[in-house]
């Protein structure tokens, strides 16, 4: 592990980054997906920012999205198909 936490803000920010894409990409506003995420519009504002979010933020985030949280927050399940955040397997277009 790092002496510092520079990494943790790092990955802080590329998660804040790939969320504003996915929901930009959906054609999605801020307010649709914290209202259908059930979280407060700061919170999503803070993700998108690129600042800590929890693990169920980030679960109910990827739930509305209809994305695996792999490709949110990245890592070896994205290389490999992840799992979507409602349990059933993520189809290939």
């Amino acid at each position: 592990m790092p002496d510092d936490d520079n990494w943790l803000t790092d990955h802080f920010q590329q998660i804040g980054t790939r969320v504003r894409a996915e929901r930009r990409r959906q054609g999605l506003t801020q307010d649709q997906v914290w209202q259908a995420a059930r979280i407060d519009r700061r919170t999503l504002q803070n993700v998108e920012a690129g600042k800590e979010a929890k693990s169920g933020t980030l679960l109910r985030i990827a739930f509305v999205l209809d994305v695996p949280i792999a490709d949110l927050v990245g890592g070896p399940a994205e290389e490999e198909g992840g799992v979507a955040p409602t349990g059933r397997s993520r189809q290939e277009p």
